[in-house]
């Protein structure tokens, strides 16, 4: 039961968040570690379809992370993308990418 799945994992951004550790957020974040990934899943690469869905994870001690959305359509073509958080605040989401259940 359930339907289809896809999982977003720090394999979706390899560039910008360069591990726990390190975030790109504009200014200087004093290479404070990562607390936080915002993940948001949508059927439109703008994620403006007003039905997409964010979660939010809390970072542990590793520099990678996972998480499965369940549930979705099978044969549908969705848009995964990724932003870190810290202490100075959320960074940009990454470059979205594509996933077909």
């Amino acid at each position: 039961g359930g339907g289809p799945s896809a999982t977003a994992s720090d394999a979706l951004c390899p560039i910008g968040l360069g591990g726990r550790d390190q975030a790109t957020f504009g200014e200087a974040d004093g290479g404070s570690d990562i607390t936080y990934y915002h993940i948001e899943i949508d059927l439109q690469s703008d994620f403006g379809s007003g039905t997409n869905t964010q979660v939010t994870l809390v970072a542990n001690d590793s520099d990678s992370f996972s998480y499965s959305f369940t549930g979705l359509a099978a044969g549908r073509l969705y848009f995964v993308r990724v932003a870190a958080e810290n202490v100075v605040g959320i960074g940009q989401f990454q470059t979205y990418q594509s996933v077909r259940t």
